[in-house]
């Protein structure tokens, strides 16, 4: 039987505002990641090679409200941080996306592609703000 189980979207509002709220208060950040990986249910840190350009530091995702709604049943918080990576010196590697961690623990939160792979040149910057989703996943 499928389709047996479904949050409300308010309540998938509710899921997304309570992990946000644990967000803001557990010392969390924002990195750039160099290798072609497109994320998926399940992945570890260990997928992820870490950027290390000239210049690179990791962003910490400040405190704040984040925005957040509901839109085509899926519940969406954008980060009151955003997050500048500005390359020191022109670098061979691409930024393929970012992901966030836990800066206590180091575990990895989630991690978003970019379109397309970001060229790291001395002096552009790299913007970045985070977003978070949750949906209703159905058991088949």
């Amino acid at each position: 039987m499928a389709n047996e189980f479904a949050y409300t979207d308010d309540e998938l509002l509710r899921i997304v505002m309570t992990y946000l709220s644990y967000v803001n208060s557990d010392g969390y950040e924002i990195c750039l990641f160099q290798n072609d990986y497109t994320p998926v249910p399940g992945m570890v840190d260990a997928d992820l090679v870490e950027s290390d350009f000239p210049g690179y530091s990791r962003v910490g995702v400040g405190g704040g409200v984040w925005p957040s709604g509901v839109v085509d049943n899926v519940a969406i918080g954008t980060s009151p941080t955003t997050a500048v990576f500005t390359p020191s010196a022109n670098d061979a590697q691409l930024a393929y996306g970012y992901f966030v961690n836990d800066s206590g623990s180091g575990i990895l939160s989630w991690a978003q592609l970019f379109p397309a792979p970001i060229p790291i040149v001395s002096g552009v910057p790299i913007i970045v703000t985070p977003r978070v989703k949750q949906k209703n996943c159905y058991d088949a």
